[in-house]
């Protein structure tokens, strides 16, 4: 079993895709062993060719290609089941979460099972930051969790928190609250985010999705209000 695999969906990246393998590849060298998983998610300008190309460089690389574009959350799950490390973390491939950022989210993981990002300082337009403040704030309100930035994609957890969240197109905006209801420790740091260097943003913002935000969100707080609570004595075998 490996001891770290590195998730990361990629949709369109094909700018980012060297500096990207490279930077991730210094990251994780003190975890060895490692693998890095990038999940094509049925990108259109040459992006998984790039990977084809890079896999004869990078050994520890592992390439998915989803049939179709299905969605950042389709994406990862299919990584999460592709993984073997027994710590994952999930970061995009638009190097606005640093690879060298890595480190901080496992120096955290003592006493805890998931350890996520937050973009305290964040190097994004005017109007998605506002969107993501609007967005974090309503959900707040909404779920009463105390989580600063949901929708960081650097987040750390063990394998066993990925096979028990469930799963559902935009959980990546809820994880925290998932890994929380499935009965994990979690823990929010705050990591650094970087200017994107190449195109646009491939992904939609959640929140301004408008009506699907919503009804997620209040599919989420049904769930917490069914969160199973118990406590295990003891076991005799």
């Amino acid at each position: 079993m490996k001891n770290l695999s590195i998730v990361i969906p990629v949709f369109n990246e094909a700018a980012s895709l060297k500096e990207l393998l490279c930077r991730t590849t210094a990251a994780c060298e003190p975890y060895s062993p490692y693998e890095i998983i990038c999940v094509d998610d049925g990108s259109w300008d040459g992006s998984f060719e790039l990977l084809l190309e890079l896999k004869k460089n990078y050994e520890h690389l592992v390439i998915v290609r989803l049939q179709k574009n299905s969605g950042q959350s389709a994406a990862l799950t299919a990584g999460f089941k592709t993984a073997h490390g027994s710590t994952i973390v999930m970061m995009d491939a638009d190097l606005q979460n640093p690879p060298e950022a890595i480190p901080t989210l496992l120096e955290n993981m003592d006493g805890f099972d998931a350890v996520v990002g937050w973009r305290k300082d964040r190097k994004d337009s005017f109007l998605k930051r506002a969107g993501s403040r609007i967005g974090n704030s309503l959900r707040r309100m909404i779920l009463r969790d105390p989580f600063h930035d949901n929708a960081c994609s650097l987040k750390a957890f063990k394998s066993a928190v990925a096979a028990d969240l469930v799963k559902f197109n935009h959980m990546i905006f809820f994880l925290p609250d998932l890994i929380e209801i499935a009965g994990y420790r979690i823990k929010e740091v705050p990591v650094p985010h970087e200017h994107r260097k190449h195109g646009r943003s491939k992904y939609r913002t959640f929140s301004l999705s408008g009506i699907s935000s919503f009804w997620d969100t209040l599919f989420v707080k049904a769930l917490k209000k069914r969160k199973l609570t118990y406590t295990v004595e003891r076991i005799i075998a």
